[in-house]
């Protein structure tokens, strides 16, 4: 199979052709891959203008885990990773088999927290990052030069705020004056367009790092190539994650995919709770349960939308049930099974994709507010039914939660 499309400016020209065996990209313009019998590239070649080849070489592991690269120059980095699978290391190796230059990563759970470049001698520079919570999206970047002599101001300009576009990933670096100090100069999948210097951030698509030796970009459990916009091994979930098990997201402005595994859930917005929602219980109960006046909106990587009523607050997303307060009012709820409004696919359909959010997120689960026991007990028994290994794990947990004139209810979510 092949296709030609419109080059993205990175290294292509204004058109590029593309040439897959099955989902295996086999040749996208100038670049031709070569992979293993795992469906693991292990050769790129790049053949330049001028009829030259430039060739990269890929080393993995038993685990899927790139360990080694030789660059067109011959230079070799060797990749290490911990038990979790994070790469806490990557070491240039020198013709005597001594180590010439390395980087180690530190990680705060999923996220890297810092990275510390190491030269030779005493020279040594850590970057650290910091995010949004619970979120990849960095917000700051704090760059320090270990130098004996160097003088205070030169360590304290290398602190900069990171500006994003929608899927997060950075697009500007701000000095604390407010000066733009670097633009990400990239195409829409991520190819790199070439600008003087070194990059002065690394960061890219959320949850992914630039190594400029090979040209790819590390994901956690995979490697991006931004030349065709693909992975370069497949999909560690299989065809649970999509189709395409080499594919990124749909659409990288708003989409991402932190792990290299599945697309992220995408932040749409906010619904306001209007003056006449407000006149309904329902809608009174959910704003003194989730302590806010609106709803949020997120859309799943399968284009699913989903409204969430509080959270996620301390990794818990929150849903409110109004299902009456006295025993007349359950009687007459939507909620009871024995309503003629009782729409049982609708709650179990909604359900699933609060936890489907909530493992995109990488939270700790679905906490359900009922309003009084019997409905409760009812959710309980619902989702149990349905959902029994997530029950059991405590992801959802459902709450008899009284909704009778109490204030400041928000604080049971903590």
């Amino acid at each position: 199979m092949s296709a030609r499309l419109p080059g993205d400016g990175a290294d292509d020209g204004p058109v590029r052709s593309f040439a897959y065996d099955g989902t295996r990209l086999v040749r996208a313009g100038r670049h031709a891959y070569a992979h293993d019998t795992q469906g693991r590239v292990v050769r790129r070649v790049l053949t330049t203008l001028s009829g030259k080849r430039r060739v990269w070489a890929y080393d993995w592991d038993a685990e899927d885990r790139l360990i080694r690269v030789v660059t067109p120059e011959g230079a070799q980095w060797r990749y290490t990773y911990d038990p979790l699978g994070r790469r806490v290391a990557k070491e240039r190796i020198d013709d005597a088999g001594s180590v010439a230059e390395a980087v180690f990563f530190v990680w705060d759970g999923n996220r890297l927290a810092e990275e510390t470049h190491v030269y030779g001698g005493d020279r040594r520079t850590s970057i650290t990052y910091e995010y949004t919570p619970d979120s990849h999206r960095p917000v700051v970047q704090d760059r320090r030069e270990w130098l004996r002599d160097a003088p205070q101001h030169e360590v304290d300009r290398r602190f900069r705020l990171i500006v994003g576009n929608l899927a997060g990933t950075p697009t500007e670096l701000l000095s604390p004056e407010g000066e733009v100090t670097w633009r990400n100069r990239s195409a829409l999948w991520g190819g790199e367009i070439p600008e003087s210097g070194e990059p002065e951030c690394l960061l890219r698509f959320p949850g992914q790092y630039f190594d400029a030796e090979s040209g790819l970009h590390y994901n956690y459990f995979r490697y991006y190539d931004p030349v065709p916009g693909r992975y370069i091994s497949p999909d560690p979930l299989g065809l649970a994650a999509g189709p395409d098990d080499y594919a990124y997201v749909v659409n990288p402005l708003t989409w991402c995919d932190p792990l290299g595994l599945q697309s992220c859930p995408t932040f749409k917005g906010l619904a306001w709770l209007t003056d006449k929602m407000l006149k309904r219980p329902s809608f009174r109960y959910q704003r003194v349960v989730s302590g806010t006046d609106y709803e949020q909106i997120w859309k799943l990587a399968d284009g699913r939308a989903v409204h969430v009523d509080g959270g996620p607050a301390h990794g818990w997303i929150m849903e409110a049930k109004f299902t009456g307060g006295r025993e007349s009012e359950w009687a007459k709820s939507a909620y009871n099974p024995e309503s003629s409004l009782y729409n049982e696919k609708k709650i179990t359909d909604q359900a699933a994709k609060l936890m489907e959010l909530n493992d995109g997120l990488g939270g700790k689960g679905v906490r359900y507010a009922i309003s009084n026991a019997a409905g409760a007990a009812h959710f309980r028994q619902l989702l149990g039914t349905h959902f029994p290994e997530a029950i059991a794990s405590g992801k959802p947990a459902v709450f008899h939660v009284p909704g009778n004139g109490m204030s400041g209810m928000s604080k049971w979510l903590t």
